[in-house]
């Protein structure tokens, strides 16, 4: 008998499989899919979180440089303060803001005229950057024979840069000085 013309049938041999099925080939199309598909909800998380990243870290700039220049000139603290929620406040409702009428940059400015270019230009760039910038009194610092000091928020989202008592949109509670938990926002002390 020749076995190379035999088949498994004369043989008495069962039949083996000789391709892949159907079956197979979906089940591999099946995994990777759904590698693909985590490989893409990966990929959205670090995106995500590389630009929540970016956000914080100009946020951060933007905050020490006007913290910076608070402390340089201090006796316009207070004037730091109302020219930072008129041009943050502005920018929020409006999208714009009118600049100061003297620039600091180019000219010498008084301490007022000094800290109303400084609060433009945080809050100009902190409108482009996403978020919004205002100084306040930080909580238990004011009048009980603490110094008082001034704390710098920035926040972005849906979050506003107050400190008061709604969670859903202030960044500390005023009651107890504690951060809220679902808050997008950072907090710097100046003085």
């Amino acid at each position: 008998m020749n076995i190379g013309s035999a088949t498994p049938s004369k043989l008495g041999l069962a039949r083996t499989q000789a391709g892949v099925g159907l079956i197979e080939v979906l089940v591999s199309l099946l995994l990777l899919a759904v590698a693909v598909l985590g490989y893409i909800g990966l990929q959205t998380r670090t995106v995500a979180a590389t630009s929540d990243g970016l956000t914080k870290s100009n946020m951060i700039t933007i905050m020490r440089d006007l913290a910076d220049r608070v402390r340089y000139n201090p006796t316009a603290i207070a004037a730091y303060q109302s020219n930072l929620d008129t041009y943050s406040g502005s920018y929020k409702s409006s999208g714009t803001a009118t600049k100061p009428s003297k620039d600091c940059d180019k000219a010498v400015c008084s301490a007022a005229e000094q800290a109303a270019f400084d609060a433009f230009d945080a809050a100009t760039r902190g409108y482009q950057s996403g978020f919004d910038i205002r100084m306040a009194i930080c909580p238990g610092t004011a009048g009980n024979g603490i110094m008082e000091t001034r704390c710098l928020l920035g926040s972005w989202g849906d979050t506003t840069a107050t400190i008061g008592a709604a969670a859903a949109t202030d960044c500390i509670d005023t009651a107890t000085g504690n951060y809220f938990r679902q808050s997008q926002c950072l907090i710097m002390e100046v003085q």
